[in-house]
């Protein structure tokens, strides 16, 4: 992996891309800032981060794509949420039974679901994805990758479960 991405991800044909995108999304940002009134920039600067992200690991911005009816920015609030601790953590014996109660456990399978459906997208676009002018990181690690790894179609065996 460390050499995909160094060799793939890190290269000068790649961060002249990076720099692109960047100033296309800081132009974006700053002209929809409003002139002469004061802006709350904490969700400006987190939905620039989340689709710059997005463009450069996608290859394109996920910040309004809805999966199981939750945008991508309310997913990474919630992950910071749930995965700040867990009462498992404070009490190994019995925090389950708090974590239960709670719903702490609910509200972190829908999560990891939402996350699942997400990657599960991505995955899909990127499959018969051949453009090489707008290679992202997807992209590298997809030549590696046959069609049915990346469906996550594994046996048992491969996996050394059995």
């Amino acid at each position: 992996m460390r050499k995909v991405l160094v060799t793939e991800f890190l290269n000068e044909k790649m961060s002249r891309s990076f720099k692109k995108v960047l100033n296309i999304k800081l132009k974006s940002v700053l002209d929809s800032l409003p002139y002469g009134k004061v802006e709350y920039l904490n969700d400006l600067f987190a939905s620039f981060i989340v689709d710059f992200a997005c463009k450069i690991v996608a290859g394109k911005g996920y910040g309004e794509v809805k999966i199981g009816g939750t945008k991508l920015k309310d997913m990474l609030d919630e992950m910071l949420i749930l995965f700040s601790g867990s009462y498992s953590e404070m009490f190994p014996k019995y925090g389950w039974i708090l974590e239960d109660l709670s719903g702490w456990t609910r509200r972190l399978n829908k999560h990891t679901g939402n996350y699942d459906g997400l990657l599960e997208m991505v995955l899909d676009e990127h499959i018969d994805h051949t453009n090489e002018d707008e290679k992202d990181l997807i992209d590298a690690c997809r030549s590696m990758l046959t069609t049915e790894e990346m469906k996550g179609k594994f046996s048992l065996q491969e996996l050394g479960w059995s």
